[in-house]
């Protein structure tokens, strides 16, 4: 998944959110380590996430209370799904991901692959959540696939484009 301006150009506001989420998502792949609970992409995405709703003026509280008990505070408002799941014999392999009901998951072995892929959204449709009015009805999600191995984790797909300034060029050709 890559998230592209429509116009070919992002703006200031979609190049603020998109720095974020593409922060997150390299923060998570660097998570995929060997002997790594599964979720720790997850929160390591959550906090980068969090923090930066913070900075931005999103979210007025602390980076505890933004990320809440257990990953489960109001960020979730704008990052509502997980950040991985297996790929394997199918896009979305149904892979146990807690076969000992592991909290964070089982551990990464090496050869496991799995996807990362933040994102953050800002329906402008929503009445439950502020949302402010320059980020309203931005939506962006930046996915790669990892392969865990003893090196640390390889991008599967790291020929895709994911930098602002590569997707722009991508579509004003």
């Amino acid at each position: 998944t890559r998230t592209w301006p429509v116009n070919g150009k992002f703006s200031k506001e979609q190049k603020e959110i998109y720095d974020l989420v593409l922060s997150a998502e390299l923060a998570a792949i660097e998570a995929c380590q060997i002997g790594a609970p599964f979720r720790a992409s997850h929160h390591a995405a959550s906090k980068v996430m969090a923090l930066g709703l913070i900075k931005l003026g999103i979210l007025n509280c602390t980076l505890e209370e933004a990320l809440g008990d257990d990953y489960d505070g109001p960020y979730r408002n704008f990052f509502m799904h997980g950040t991985s799941h297996s790929l394997g014999l199918d896009v979305h392999d149904v892979g146990v991901i807690s076969p000992n009901g592991e909290k964070y998951g089982r551990a990464l072995k090496e050869g496991m692959v799995l996807t990362v892929e933040p994102g953050l959204y800002f329906a402008d449709w929503r009445t439950d959540v502020d949302i402010p009015s320059k980020y309203s009805g931005i939506g962006i999600r930046i996915e790669d696939d990892i392969l865990i191995t003893k090196n640390g984790p390889i991008v599967l797909t790291s020929s895709c484009p994911k930098t602002i300034d590569e997707i722009e060029l991508i579509i004003n050709r």
